[in-house]
């Protein structure tokens, strides 16, 4: 089972403004530190974080047209984007970190990131999440009667009588006024859509168990950057290393070495050595390269492949920065297209390592 947000949800929407925030910066200065926390309350927009040379007026535009764009229009669709207000608690990244960094792009923290590939789909990704992920990715965007930004997707496979099943439930809020069989038709379409030809659900429910949806947004229930980690990435079924993607720029090892796990779990899996991979990097503060790598054959660790990588792939945050091209503004779109499998444009996803 994999559950996905539409990108108007509140935590979703709260790490797209995280990345609204980091992108501007970059735009400005691509060398910037930015660490970025979002919160969104009723009619309130919160910008905490550490965030070096903060630039508020500029930041504040892009806020309010980003939600605008979302669909936060009016106060009955959870936030108005044109008069909520918008309050700042930034301060510049410390100088003890900037310098644990250095020139020489040493990790700025330690932490463990995880990434995952399978041959199960041919996005890489668990055949479900990956239909999970293309659903909220493309209801967030299609153009349905009274439909507001909240929601979420839940697809589930089960085996029912010796034949796998999949089920999908959708909960996607709409105006007071919507109209039930309109709402429905034009969600099943896009649902039809999606599922077509590789997969049909065999069953389909719209906004249970309470039938309407019409009290949602920040209104409904906060926001907050960082709280959909594992849907984010692979689904329940698939470590995780604890740390948020969005709002970070390429420094933060959390971030850059998640989006390499990934590429590496990819190179792996397309190189034919085994068909799912799970891989495990710690970095440590101070230090430029990983401090450990462990490569999982699904649930068997492989010691082989581990210092296989460990001798002959480059994951030092430097190259890494370098190989993904990621001081360039691009995370507001990496963080709205759920970061791995449903864009293949994306750098992560296009490279390969050299095994």
């Amino acid at each position: 089972m994999y559950e996905c947000p539409l990108l108007g949800q509140p935590d979703k929407m709260a790490d797209i403004l995280s990345d609204v925030v980091l992108d501007l910066h970059l735009e400005i200065d691509d060398r910037r530190r930015v660490a970025c926390e979002v919160m969104l309350s009723k009619e309130r927009v919160f910008i905490c974080g550490e965030i070096d040379n903060f630039e508020q007026r500029g930041t504040e535009e892009k806020i309010r047209q980003k939600l605008s764009e979302s669909g936060y229009k009016q106060r009955a669709d959870g936030l108005c984007s044109e008069d909520c207000e918008i309050i700042f608690s930034t301060s510049n990244q410390s100088k003890s970190l900037s310098n644990a960094i250095g020139d020489n792009l040493a990790a700025g923290d330690q932490s463990i990131v995880v990434g995952f590939a399978t041959k199960e789909h041919s996005s890489m990704l668990p055949k479900i999440t990956f239909f999970g992920k293309r659903l909220a990715f493309d209801l967030s965007r299609e153009s349905i009667n009274e439909k507001r930004p909240d929601g979420k997707v839940f697809v589930q496979e089960a085996l029912i009588d010796g034949q796998t099943k999949y089920f999908v439930t959708v909960s996607s809020q709409h105006s007071r006024s919507y109209d039930d069989i309109e709402f429905r038709r034009g969600i099943k379409t896009v649902v039809d859509r999606v599922f077509m030809n590789e997969l049909a659900p065999n069953g389909l429910k719209i906004n249970p168990p309470t039938g309407k949806f019409s009290n949602g947004g920040p209104a409904a229930d906060v926001g907050l950057t960082g709280r959909k980690l594992v849907a984010e990435s692979y689904g329940p079924f698939v470590p995780h290393g604890g740390g948020a993607l969005s709002g970070k720029d390429a420094t933060k090892v959390d971030r850059t070495g998640a989006y390499a796990a990934r590429c590496l779990a990819k190179s792996i899996v397309a190189a034919g050595l085994i068909e799912t991979a799970t891989v495990f990097i710690g970095y440590m503060i101070g230090k430029k390269s990983p401090v450990h790598i462990e490569i999982w054959d699904g649930k068997r660790s492989r010691p082989d492949l581990s210092d296989h990588v460990t001798r002959n792939v480059d994951l030092s945050l430097g190259h890494l920065i370098e190989f993904f091209d990621l001081r360039k503004p691009q995370f507001v779109s990496a963080t709205e297209c759920h970061h791995y499998g449903i864009v293949q444009s994306l750098p992560w996803e296009a490279q390969r390592f050299e095994l």
